[in-house]
């Protein structure tokens, strides 16, 4: 932690053995020469200065340090001749009254030292950038955090740099405005608050603030948590999160989560609740079984029967209770040590009952086909055998033949027919292939 005083107190701090020795030594040489005229009363209380001096500075030494000075003093007393009864009690009793004050500034600078320590340790490990700021916006004190955080060393802004020099331009306005609220003694002034924080060059740090006022000051404590990578990752799950709500809503395949345990119908998409035929909050938190599987409780073919499921036609119960024939998988799914099924099908009436058309189809031209077929071959066997016999005459077999091309062309006709039926009753079919087809 950087303190606006730093340098002072270093400098203090080198010079403070002499400094003490300087006042520790003017005393003595006051009460020789006080004694020395015959001044007894005032000079003793200027031992009571270095004794505070060395008890807040030392409180370890603070006691003998005021025992020592107390015995030089009353050495001095009794060499210069002052051997009076009443003089020496009182020099014993002001002996007694040194090492008391000692004791009890050494205990308060013990505790001020401990307590500050405590701070200071607090201050650096907290884990934020922490900053005190004074009454005129200037950064008074600031943690190694701020320094990793902004990019600046604490030499660069500490009793350098205001506060205001750090927040995005976006934001300036409505930090100063709780800043003024805050030292108003407005409570209205948030506390907590997100800003974007400006570093050294083009550093941008997303940040979380907690600001107060310290108490019986002007100044305030901000700690700065730096949330860059908590923005990121919620703004790469928000969009992760639209994907698949855009996904889960709008894909053709219906998809319902279910608890493997309960059976319980979790979640539910748009398609899914359109093929069965009821709203997704209505599904949500029953049983499968009364929505989208026919198969009784304690009869899952999954849980219970062992089966897997994949691409496999199934069966669904709609809303009116009817068979909807599905292309169903279904997937084991394990969240937080919880196993669930999602189960995911595709509606193929549609494509069941093309299936049926075309047995129908299938079927129509066979019998279009089998019969006129099976008489153009026992025809053209009999003209085969008449050839073959060479009693039957060119004229005659030219006849026949040009009889069986006509049956022939009845049977295209017949599939001709058949074909333009089918391309105006199926609307799925492209305009070209719908076009051959009508030929």
């Amino acid at each position: 932690m950087t303190f606006a005083s730093d340098s002072l107190n270093k400098s203090l701090m080198r010079y403070q053995v002499y400094i003490l020795a300087a006042i520790t030594v003017i005393p003595v040489l006051l009460e020789i020469y006080c004694l020395s005229v015959g001044i007894t009363t005032v000079f003793p209380h200027l031992f009571y200065i270095p004794i505070i001096a060395a008890a807040y500075l030392y409180p370890r030494r603070g006691v003998p340090f005021a025992f020592g000075l107390g015995i030089i003093y009353f050495v001095i007393l009794v060499l210069m001749g002052y051997q009076d009864g009443n003089i020496l009690t009182s020099a014993v009793v002001r002996v007694v009254v040194f090492i008391g004050i000692a004791a009890v500034v050494s205990y308060l600078a013990y505790q001020l030292k401990t307590e500050a320590l405590e701070y200071r340790t607090l201050f650096e490990s907290t884990g934020t950038a922490t900053l005190v700021i004074d009454e005129d916006g200037f950064i008074i004190s600031a943690n190694d955090e701020m320094e990793k955080i902004s990019g600046y060393s604490n030499v660069e802004v500490v009793g350098k740099r205001k506060w205001t020099e750090f927040v995005a331009p976006e934001d300036l306005e409505k930090m100063e405005e709780y800043n003024r609220m805050r030292r108003s003694g407005d409570l209205t002034a948030p506390t907590n608050y997100e800003s974007s924080f400006m570093g050294k060059g083009d550093r941008r740090v997303d940040a979380y603030l907690t600001v107060a006022m310290i108490p019986e000051t002007a100044k305030s404590i901000v700690s700065l948590m730096d949330i860059t990578a908590l923005k990121k990752a919620e703004n790469e799950l928000r969009v992760s999160d639209l994907w698949f709500r855009t996904v889960w809503n709008n894909i053709q395949a219906g998809i319902v989560v279910v608890d493997a345990d309960t059976h319980i119908i979790v979640n539910v998409n748009r398609a899914a609740a359109e093929i069965i035929g009821y709203p997704e909050e209505q599904m949500k938190g029953n049983v499968c079984h009364k929505f989208i599987c026919p198969a009784e409780v304690g009869k899952c073919p999954i849980s219970d029967l062992g089966q897997n499921i994949d691409s496999s036609e199934r069966i669904v119960i709609n809303s009116r209770g009817e068979e909807v024939p599905v292309l169903k998988s279904v997937t084991r799914m394990v969240v937080d040590e919880h196993e669930y099924f999602v189960e995911n099908f595709v509606d193929i009436r549609d494509l069941k009952e093309a299936e049926n058309e075309l047995l129908a189809y299938i079927t129509e031209a066979s019998l279009r086909i089998k019969n006129p077929a099976e008489l153009i071959r026992d025809s053209m066997a009999d003209i085969l055998s008449q050839i073959g016999e060479g009693d039957t005459s060119p004229e005659h077999i030219k006849t026949q033949i040009k009889i069986q091309i006509k049956n022939t062309d009845k049977v295209v006709d017949n599939l001709r027919e058949l074909d333009r039926a089918i391309a105006e009753h199926r609307k799925e079919i492209p305009d070209e292939f719908r076009k051959f087809l009508s030929r």
